[in-house]
């Protein structure tokens, strides 16, 4: 009586175990949700790289656009592609000091706070908007 009262208390905690793993999956998204938050890093790396080269740009030409090159005093060649899609990434020009910068992404935010101190948040449509006021790339601006 004693062994069968011993298995049974060992099914029951090995169905735990199993589902508590299976919940911890299902809660956590599995390795696909990781992969693809993993892949949307990369896109926002991407879009703060392109940023950084589009604001150099600025203060070396004293003007604000979407073209993204390398000069001499920019020499950063920020991915212009979606590497999983081959996707371009958006650059839009709003006005002469604000641009909108977009990718498209796989998770969807559950909010627009900002996934690290001091970088923009994107919206629902993969977007941020990049603001540089013309005091920073034009003298007198």
């Amino acid at each position: 009586m004693a062994r069968r009262a011993k298995g049974w208390a060992t099914m029951a905690i090995t169905a735990l175990g199993v589902m508590a793993i299976a919940g911890g999956i299902l809660i956590a998204g599995g390795p696909g949700q990781g992969r693809a938050e993993r892949r949307d890093d990369m896109r926002r790396s991407d879009l703060w790289a392109l940023q950084t080269q589009l604001i150099c740009l600025a203060s070396e030409k004293g003007r604000l656009d979407a073209v993204v090159e390398t000069t001499a005093a920019c020499p950063d060649a920020p991915n212009l592609t979606d590497p999983v899609t081959g996707e371009p990434y958006r650059i839009e020009v709003i006005d002469d000091e604000n641009l909108r910068l977009c990718a498209i992404f796989e998770v969807p935010q559950p909010d627009n706070r900002p996934r690290y101190d001091g970088q923009g948040g994107f919206d629902d449509t993969g977007c941020m908007v990049m603001n540089l006021p013309k005091s920073s790339y034009q003298p007198g601006g």
